[in-house]
């Protein structure tokens, strides 16, 4: 038997083991996958696509072109024929406008946004730009001002872009953002930064399990490219109060390590060793990045007002 057959059996294996695992039905949707040629020599076929949907159940998809041959100007040809995908499919492949920024990438959003492109597609490494380029914010805000996500790669290849990314995030937080495989680029900053953040997402596109593992172990299994509105989902405040509590626990119930400078907690003995676990784990780090203030409970009238001031800034 040749390396090829052996490999296809072993993935038929784990295609119907998949299917075993699956709830009865799950309603599955794809939010990263291709259309187009690339200049690496990667294709995708959109009959292909289609056939491997069908075979594997997937209702809908996100889809963009690739690094195209015809690339220039600002994706323009490819861009149209991801749209006519888009319209063939009647509604099944949802078609993202894939922007180079040094030519026009608000001229090409708005045009593809006005087509009917649900998204927007960004490629770091492909299109040699950096997450602090002056010339994303005005993307960030035409994704903020037609309230459609931005998908951004996330993959091997980029230097740290956590604290570039947050900082964009935060001057226009009503643009929905997904992070492409898994963060895995940056993923302790990116998880450090977004891990329970509503409006920001990973979709799960990574070839190897063990970047997986490393991801669902900081991120919550709720933003892995499921794009939902926070404030009407159960499960992402379930999972919400579930990290709150696990946190509260680290911290021994105490509420000091939750807002006192990392300076401060370090001078006192009773509270320098949380110092470090502030500083290493997880559910703290996104517990003292979340904490807006507190209100001190004088009477329930001040503690009421107190509160709804916090809310306002959330």
């Amino acid at each position: 038997m040749d390396a090829q057959t052996r490999a296809l059996e072993l993935v038929t294996v784990y295609d119907e083991e998949l299917r075993r695992l699956l709830p009865e039905g799950a309603d599955i949707f794809d939010a990263h996958t291709h259309l187009g040629n690339d200049i690496d020599g990667m294709v995708g076929h959109y009959e292909e696509l289609e056939t491997i949907m069908d075979r594997f159940g997937v209702s809908r998809c996100f889809f963009f072109c690739l690094d195209e041959p015809d690339r220039h100007p600002g994706f323009r040809a490819a861009n149209d024929r991801t749209l006519e995908f888009g319209a063939r499919s009647a509604g099944r492949m949802i078609p993202f406008v894939r922007l180079d920024l040094s030519e026009s990438p608000i001229e090409e959003a708005e045009r593809c946004l006005d087509r009917g492109a649900r998204g927007i597609k960004l490629h770091p490494r492909a299109q040699k730009f950096g997450l602090d380029d002056g010339r994303l914010a005005p993307v960030f805000a035409l994704a903020a001002e037609r309230r459609v996500p931005i998908l951004i790669h996330g993959g091997r290849g980029l230097p740290p872009i956590a604290d570039h990314l947050h900082k964009l995030v935060d001057t226009y937080p009503e643009a929905q953002l997904i992070i492409a495989h898994a963060g895995i680029a940056d993923l302790a900053g990116l998880a450090g930064h977004f891990a329970g953040k509503a409006g920001v997402f990973f979709d799960t596109s990574v070839w190897s399990p063990i970047d997986l593992l490393s991801f669902f172990r900081l991120v919550p299994p709720e933003q892995a490219a499921e794009l939902q509105d926070a404030a009407k989902s159960p499960a992402l405040i379930e999972s919400a109060i579930r990290q709150l509590n696990r946190a509260i626990v680290l911290l021994n119930f105490r509420r000091e390590p939750i807002y006192l400078p990392e300076d401060s907690l370090l001078l006192q003995p009773r509270f320098r060793r949380y110092a470090i676990a502030c500083r290493k784990l997880p559910e703290l780090v996104r517990l003292r990045s979340s904490f807006l203030g507190r209100a001190i409970h004088t009477s329930p009238e001040a503690w009421q007002k107190q509160f709804e001031c916090y809310l306002a800034k959330a």
